[in-house]
């Protein structure tokens, strides 16, 4: 016999044969589970066992080979099935949040690095050359404002020089000084009190530089005795091996003194120094080279001697000369009218003496090591340091071995 289909006793719902459960609201379909529990007593349960009297109804006979069909099952979604709300405006705003807060840190961050890119260029132009930054009250409020005031370089007080000396055997000339409170073309910082700018020209006729710093070799001396340092040149360091060119170097130097009242020191302290009076007309012709032409003669073992020319000055070759000293070069012209070869190295056999010191010479000595036998002309220079004071010089050819000489031979000059 086919099960009844039952429905829910709580909403209704009709239930597929043998389901316990309704598929809508979950509730049992045991109709006894879900009734509440009622309390009769023995006599009420026997009488409802037993028919009524008179009330006889046949059951109903089913029809043979038919069966009525249940009904067909409603099915209802479970609950977690149903359709839920939607919940995508909710992540949505949750995003659109989260961006906003993101794009207003970057607004705060740009600001402050802003603020900070603007302090420090503003910075950087109050620290430029010849800007000038000031505070002041304003007065009225009290409050301070700051200026920026780039000020206006005065009128250089020019004094004309024109003066010439020899600094390592290039030719340094001193041609003016200009004194104002600071110069346009300078890369200085901050605000100066004065500043002096020594204008020169250089001339390097050797076949090398001039290696030496300005900031090393130059000082300004002050009517007090003090000294200043260069603070800035046009070219730091001696010019190229046969080259020209003009140059300056500016010195710290308070308006009040007068460049007129200075002295410009060239030379270290182990060398020979060179103080130049900054005024016209200043004598600094004990700094210039001196020349003189003995052109003198003497023999020397089968060998003509001519000394053509002789000088007396500070620097040479590319060096100035020991402090207290000063180099004498001799230029000299040999012949040779015997049948002999004559050989010799100069270091061994060539002296200068001087007030009692007797030179060696230099290594740029070019001296020959030889002169062939007939040939003539053949020339030489040879430098010596020797103490500064002295005029009167005495050239030695010393015999010796290795040039075959047995009798000494000099040459005495003047300078």
């Amino acid at each position: 016999m086919a099960q009844q289909s039952a429905s829910c006793p709580k909403c209704g719902t009709v239930a597929t044969p043998g389901q316990r459960f309704c598929s809508n609201c979950g509730a049992s379909l045991d109709i006894g589970a879900n009734k509440q529990t009622e309390y009769v007593t023995e006599d009420e349960t026997l009488q409802s066992a037993q028919p009524a009297e008179g009330s006889y109804a046949p059951a109903a006979l089913p029809v043979q080979g038919y069966q009525t069909p249940p009904p067909p099952p409603v099915y209802s979604a479970p609950p977690y099935a149903k359709p839920q709300k939607d919940s995508s405006k909710g992540v949505l705003g949750q995003i659109g949040c989260g961006v906003g807060v993101v794009i207003l840190l970057v607004l705060a961050l740009c600001g402050l690095a802003s603020y900070f890119a603007y302090n420090a260029v503003r910075g950087i132009v109050n620290n430029a050359p010849g800007t000038i930054s000031t505070s002041g009250n304003t007065g009225g409020s009290g409050g301070l404002t700051n200026t920026d005031v780039t000020p206006t370089p005065k009128p250089p007080t020019v004094v004309a020089i024109n003066g010439t000396i020899l600094y390592a055997g290039v030719n340094i000339t001193i041609v003016d000084t200009r004194q104002s409170n600071f110069f346009t073309d300078d890369t200085r910082t901050g605000n100066q009190a004065g500043v002096v700018r020594v204008s020169f020209k250089e001339e390097n006729q050797m076949n090398r530089s001039g290696s030496y710093l300005y900031g090393d070799i130059m000082r300004m001396l002050l009517p007090d005795g003090t000294t200043v340092a260069p603070d800035i040149e046009q070219y730091a360091i001696g010019p190229d091996a046969a080259t020209t060119r003009t140059n300056w170097a500016d010195f710290p130097i308070p308006l009040s003194i007068k460049a007129d009242q200075l002295v410009l020191r060239i030379g270290t302290p182990d060398q020979a120094q060179m103080d130049i009076p900054l005024k016209p007309n200043a004598d600094i012709s004990k700094y210039q080279p001196k020349t003189v032409t003995p052109n003198k003669q003497t023999q020397y073992s089968g060998t003509n001697w001519t000394m053509t020319s002789a000088t007396a000055q500070l620097g040479y070759n590319g060096r100035q000369a020991d402090k207290g000293m000063t180099y004498v070069i001799v230029a000299l012209k040999i012949d040779n009218p015997s049948t002999n070869d004559f050989n010799g190295y100069w270091g061994d056999y060539v002296r200068l003496s001087a007030g009692g010191t007797v030179a060696s010479p230099d290594s740029s000595c070019n001296l020959p090591l030889g002169v062939k036998a007939g040939q003539t002309n053949v020339t030489g220079t040879c430098a010596f340091q020797v103490p500064q004071g002295n005029t009167d010089y005495t050239l030695q050819l010393l015999p010796g071995s290795s040039t075959g000489a047995t009798t000494e031979a000099t040459i005495s000059f003047q300078i």
